[in-house]
């Protein structure tokens, strides 16, 4: 299967990932790394919602379980600073209320973390193609 990068100026989406675990948070980096995408990632809520504003991310991972500020916050704030931004919650669980895009439920596999990135991609897609 060939992975598209779909940016405007023909660079790899940048991907944001936030999650306070570093083991999760470097496997995640690292598959899509692997896979060409530019890849920037946060321990915590805070430095990833700073990251959303000075880097804008099209697509951001996102634990919901994190110090200081849960996923449904972060959540929250991207929409407010950047509603077309696809996000993906990542958790052991997940509450029914979750204003998410999708979700990729741990422990995951390699195989399940592309299916999400391939909706995620159909997604700017979709919204190139209404541009």
């Amino acid at each position: 299967m060939k992975w598209l990068h779909m940016d405007s100026s023909h660079s790899p989406v940048k991907i944001l990932v936030i999650d306070d675990e570093a083991i999760v948070r470097d496997v995640i980096c690292t598959t899509l790394e692997i896979l060409g995408y530019s890849v920037i990632s946060a321990e915590n809520g805070f430095n990833g919602l700073k990251l959303v504003q000075t880097e804008h991310p099209q697509i951001v991972f996102t634990d919901l379980v994190l110090p200081e500020m849960d996923g449904q916050q972060i959540i929250s704030a991207i929409r407010q600073l950047d509603p077309q931004a696809f996000v993906v919650s990542v958790s052991g669980y997940f509450p029914d209320d979750i204003p998410s895009d999708a979700a990729l439920q741990k422990p995951f596999t390699q195989a399940e973390l592309k299916i999400v990135l391939e909706k995620a991609i159909a997604h700017i897609g979709s919204l190139k193609s209404k541009a």
